[in-house]
């Protein structure tokens, strides 16, 4: 029991100094499991300052995280990471705002520190990433989008599902509440796509595309086709560096 308490410290120490290593401040209470069972990560929070002023600040309840080493031997194909459960995500992305005239100011560097840009390759993307009781917010400036006792099940092999208690939305042109909101999700290298949710009766955001590298360092581009009493409708949310 030595031996396995000695590399849970040390596995807590090279997931604090890789984060470190690519920007990303990391503090985890407690590892419990082993390289040889799911690993879990109790109470970990996750924080990441964009040079472009966006913040990014998750905590995490409860991560576990399932490894199949046999897929590291060559010619195999399968995924060595194989699945992500995530139980009580509280987060928030807080996106810089120059709607009061002032001009953004980029977060400088450090001297002596050059921190990479979190991608999907710092650590590989598992088949499955199933997150629950979550509670997410997209914030810029007074307005956001709030994501209240959610789900969501991404899948590399087969379809997905996101599902919403409450969708909060607090922009100028609308100020309302949807519950019980709906749609399906998939994911391939990086990329999230969310199709047919259903937000209100006859309201459904056909399909839109999220870049979950970029959306960690704030930046954000997309497009929100929508089916909508009978007829189209479009939009777009776009985050520029400046």
């Amino acid at each position: 029991s030595n031996l396995y308490a000695d590399a849970r410290r040390m596995l807590k120490q090279v997931i604090r100094v890789e984060a470190w290593r690519h920007g990303i401040r990391v503090y985890v209470e407690r590892v419990d499991g082993s390289i040889f069972d799911p690993i879990v990560l109790v109470n970990s929070h996750w924080i990441y300052d964009g040079r472009d002023g966006a913040t990014t600040r998750v905590e995490v309840e409860r991560a576990k995280a399932s490894f199949d080493w046999r897929s590291l031997r060559p010619r195999s194909t399968r995924r060595w990471f194989q699945r992500l459960d995530l139980e009580g995500v509280t987060g928030k992305i807080h996106f810089p705002s120059d709607v009061d005239g002032s001009a953004i100011v980029p977060t400088p560097e450090r001297p002596g520190l050059h921190f990479h840009v979190p991608d999907q390759n710092w650590l590989p993307l598992p088949t499955v990433i199933d997150a629950r009781e979550n509670d997410f917010m997209f914030q810029s400036k007074d307005d956001y989008l709030r994501f209240e006792n959610s789900r969501v099940l991404l899948s590399h092999s087969d379809r997905g599902v996101i599902e919403v208690g409450r969708l909060v939305v607090h922009q100028p042109w609308l100020d309302r509440t949807f519950r019980d909101v709906r749609g399906s999700t998939a994911i391939d290298d990086g990329q999230v796509e969310i199709a047919q949710l259903m937000v209100a009766p006859e309201v459904e955001l056909h399909q839109m595309s999220i870049d979950l590298g970029q959306l960690a360092t704030g930046r954000l581009d997309l497009d929100l086709p929508a089916l909508a009493f009978r007829g189209t409708l479009g939009g777009e949310a776009l985050t520029e560096p400046q």
